[in-house]
């Protein structure tokens, strides 16, 4: 699904929309750490798949979507999107954490 995000981020550009049940969200090289750290989810290491992005009334239409401000991410080993704000995460290090299936420990 191709669609514009309204802030700008694709620079006028159709943006690829990726979705996940009802969960959308675009791509963003900012997000480039193999893996994060939540804040208050200790001991579990998340994959950033991306910017969460809304539709609004007016999608169908228009095309444009909007963002939410969220990073949508899974846990390693997952496959189950969840959201949170950017704030909420911090970069590991590769040796930080098990990236084995069903695993995504951190390493204490």
């Amino acid at each position: 699904m191709s669609a514009y995000v309204s802030n700008g981020l694709s620079d006028g550009r159709p943006v690829h929309v990726s979705r996940v049940g009802r969960m959308h969200y675009v791509d963003d090289a900012a997000w480039n750490a193999e893996a994060y750290a939540v804040t208050g989810h200790p001991g579990i290491a998340w994959r950033v798949w991306g910017l969460e992005t809304e539709p609004d009334e007016d999608t169908e239409w228009s095309g444009f979507e909007n963002l939410t401000g969220n990073v949508v991410a899974v846990m390693v080993g997952d496959d189950r999107p969840h959201t949170f704000a950017p704030d909420e995460l911090v970069p590991l290090e590769r040796e930080a954490y098990c990236g084995g299936l069903r695993s995504g420990r951190v390493h204490a």
